[in-house]
């Protein structure tokens, strides 16, 4: 990489390294991949007949189910998909050349981040055409109900990734960072109004999904897979997850090291 070449295409040559090496990391591709749908089986087993209210009114359990979970990949994705393998790769020395490198850090952390974020929305949308297609749930899966899912994945996907980028710059041991952010998810994940409706929920612990960025997420699939809402009325949501975003990488940018 010379000094002439552009900011953007050191930045594409690095999302491009960062898709090599995510794809041949299997435990990417577990929580990717196969978890998710492991999860669906299982309590569309045990739940599929239901009705559910899931924040837009009734709708039938394995619409809820889907969007709930679509919203859970999203976040176990940026958690253990890639805050787990990054902590590992930077434990090992794997980034010690870009020390040497004229890499400005910021596109290194972009690459990083918008990498994961290209394989979440790929992944969201087969998910949910997969799904629909296997259990029947009758979703009118237009190629621009598609459009407007995916980007409300991608900015769900930049937030969480974010987040989590900022969890592991300050951390130096990947058992650490594994404990921080099971703390984190697995609280976020059962109070939130993903596979388990609020109404079902403790009153003491409902509060955690009026506030959770992942419910909101959840219901913004919602509306826009059943209903099919236009995004200008997810504006709101957007602006949260943008402001999410942009604060975890711009103190990502003062504490990130390539090397603890």
């Amino acid at each position: 990489m010379n000094s002439n070449q552009s900011n953007a295409g050191v930045l594409l040559r690095l999302i491009l390294i960062e898709l090599k090496e995510y794809f041949r990391n299997v435990q990417a591709a577990f929580w990717t991949f196969l978890y998710p749908m492991a999860i669906v089986f299982f309590l569309m087993l045990a739940f599929g007949g239901g009705t559910v209210d899931g924040g837009i009114g009734g709708l039938s359990y394995g619409s809820y189910l889907i969007c709930g979970m679509l919203a859970v990949n999203i976040m176990s994705m940026g958690f253990f998909g890639f805050g787990i393998p990054f902590m590992e790769a930077r434990n090992r020395g794997a980034f010690k050349m870009y020390h040497v490198f004229p890499v400005w850090k910021f596109s290194y952390i972009s690459s990083f981040v918008l990498s994961r974020v290209l394989v979440v929305v790929l992944f969201s949308l087969v998910f949910v055409a997969a799904n629909n297609l296997i259990y029947g749930l009758g979703l009118d899966l237009t190629v621009h109900k598609m459009f407007k899912l995916s980007v409300v994945v991608g900015f769900s996907a930049l937030a969480f990734i974010s987040m989590t980028f900022l969890l592991v710059s300050f951390m130096s041991k990947t058992a650490t960072a594994t404990a921080v952010l099971n703390i984190v998810f697995y609280p976020m994940m059962i109070f939130s109004d993903l596979f388990i409706p609020e109404e079902s929920m403790m009153e003491q612990l409902a509060w955690i999904n009026q506030v959770s960025p992942l419910s909101l997420t959840a219901v913004s699939f919602r509306e826009i897979v059943i209903n099919d809402v236009t995004l200008a009325s997810q504006f709101n949501l957007f602006m949260t997850l943008a402001a999410i975003a942009i604060v975890c990488m711009l103190i990502s940018l003062k504490s990130f090291q390539y090397r603890r």
